[in-house]
């Protein structure tokens, strides 16, 4: 209780520094975007995340003109291709002296990329984050629809905005466009692995999904197994790491399972019957009879103890 009056106090003290400053500058997108980011969420108010980061959106495209045509549901469904993502290593957008001087990679423009002018301007990073918070806010509501439009938007005006791209990638897994989502994670792991950050277990863990869903069970294994090394204690990591397991290595699968029952059970959390049930049918594949065994004793044991709880509940009513 008291942790959480010395937070509200200090949104409290923010909020009202946030203000002061919004009064002296209204029109700075930036500050919008604070506001937008930091009072719009920490108060759940989608109504002052729309007006904030939508103002902070129009306000960024009045000055830099970025955005040369709205993204089409078409443009969405084509996703980003590596070349476009390729392209923008350097410099988020070709001045008009390079893009009228180099016909050939003019050629070769995405559609993603014919949505920007062909200007630079210092307010693109925010303009993109004011479409990522936009996107979130969608996200949120959970208008998948809206959503992935925004999140497009923002990857569009900014390659290497690692946020949006996860989310780009989460909207299009909604969508079951797995080849998609994989390069916008992928992409993700790349500019990781370029700024020398250890990966995120999230993106890991999603990357690992999509491979799996697109039959690179290896890969998938291996990304799985560096998030399980990154946060050891996720145990939907360890249950997954056993599941795809299963059928190439059956004594990985159950020492993965092991794992996600023990931490299970030091959480003081019930351990599925289906995990159980998975254990078992690899003990018998393997002829490890006496642990199949134990494992079904100890199951039998849990359920009869369940059981007795909910007589006693009934019958305590």
């Amino acid at each position: 209780s008291a942790a959480r009056d010395r937070k509200l106090k200090s949104v409290r003290k923010a909020l009202r520094e946030i203000t002061e400053a919004a009064r002296h500058a209204p029109n700075n997108p930036q500050l919008l975007l604070l506001m937008a980011n930091f009072i719009g969420f920490s108060f759940a108010s989608c109504d002052w995340v729309a007006k904030w980061a939508g103002t902070a959106y129009d306000l960024c495209q009045q000055s830099t003109r970025l955005i040369a045509r709205e993204p089409t549901e078409q443009d969405v469904l084509n996703g980003l291709d590596q070349k476009f993502l390729l392209r923008n290593r350097v410099s988020q957008h070709v001045p008009p002296t390079a893009a009228s001087s180099s016909s050939s990679s003019s050629k070769d423009a995405s559609k993603a990329h014919d949505t920007l002018s062909t200007c630079t301007h210092p307010l693109a990073q925010c303009q993109a984050e004011a479409c990522y918070v936009l996107a979130k806010m969608y996200h949120c509501q959970r208008d998948y629809d809206t959503a992935i439009r925004w999140y497009y938007k923002s990857v569009v005006l900014a390659p290497y905005f690692v946020l949006a791209l996860f989310g780009l990638s989460q909207m299009y897994i909604h969508r079951r466009e797995m080849q998609h989502a994989k390069i916008c994670l992928e992409r993700v792991l790349e500019i990781d692995a370029e700024q020398h950050l250890e990966h995120d277990c999230h993106v890991l863990v999603h990357y690992a999904y999509v491979c799996r869903e697109l039959s690179y069970a290896d890969k998938a294994k291996e990304h799985l197994e560096k998030a399980c090394k990154r946060n050891p204690s996720m145990v939907s990591v360890w249950i997954d790491l056993a599941e795809i397991s299963e059928s190439s290595d059956a004594s990985y699968s159950i020492q993965k399972y092991m794992q996600a029952k023990s931490l299970l059970e030091s959480s003081g959390k019930r351990v599925p019957f289906e995990l159980f049930n998975n254990m078992i049918v690899l003990l018998y594949r393997l002829k490890e009879y006496r642990k199949a065994k134990q494992l079904c004793e100890e199951l039998v044991a849990i359920m009869n103890s369940q059981k007795k709880d909910s007589m006693f509940s009934e019958h305590s009513r």
